[in-house]
């Protein structure tokens, strides 16, 4: 799931997800946010690529400079997000936990 202008979203989406804005000073490059889980039993079967690639596309065609996740810097998909071409990151505090905010430029 994702939406293409995150700083529009921010107002609704904070009420549920309070850290929602804790990177909002990257929103104008990285609009689109993409929320993505898939069960372990089906990961490294390239299923996770396609659908960035598919996502990465439609948002490229509605002429966004940019897509963004949230995750931990500890989590093992980070290596995962960089080999689909999130190389932009960014670490910050929120509560006792340090998140990390990774863009991937598109290119339209």
């Amino acid at each position: 799931m994702g939406c293409s202008d995150s700083r529009s979203a921010e107002k609704n989406i904070s009420q549920s997800i309070p850290y929602f804005g804790l990177f909002s000073d990257y929103f104008d490059h990285y609009p689109a946010h993409l929320h993505m889980n898939c069960d372990p039993e089906f990961q490294g079967m390239g299923i996770g690529s396609k659908l960035i690639e598919h996502y990465c596309s439609l948002k490229s065609g509605e002429g966004l400079p940019g897509v963004h996740i949230v995750t931990f810097p500890t989590s093992r998909n980070v290596n995962f997000y960089r080999k689909n071409g999130f190389l932009f990151s960014k670490k910050r505090f929120w509560a006792n936990d340090e998140l990390l905010f990774m863009g991937k430029t598109l290119i339209y």
